[in-house]
């Protein structure tokens, strides 16, 4: 867990980081639904190599300013392969 300042949160969201940080997944398209919409963008730790997930919140509409919220508690995060099987039933041509 790594707590970010305001500014930093910002930095990354908006920036894409700064010499101590960089934005590793931007996270795509904000999801949600009328004036609410939320996000988490993955960031790495230059300095450790570690990698952290933000999470972001954005309120308002399209016609005002946005409020940006930020969870500055950033937790350790790890990239994990999934792998799927999938069974299925299939016509025999006889």
């Amino acid at each position: 867990m790594i707590k970010l300042t305001r500014e930093k949160a910002e930095e990354l969201f908006f920036e894409g980081g700064d010499e101590e940080f960089s934005l590793i997944d931007g996270g795509g398209a904000w999801e949600g639904e009328s004036k609410y919409f939320y996000k988490s963008i993955i960031f790495k730790n230059k300095l450790t190599n570690q990698y952290f997930r933000l999470d972001a919140n954005k309120s308002g509409s399209h016609f005002s300013d946005w409020h940006y919220d930020f969870t500055l508690d950033c937790p350790e995060v790890q990239k994990i392969k999934k792998i799927v099987e999938i069974e299925e039933w299939k016509e025999i041509n006889t």
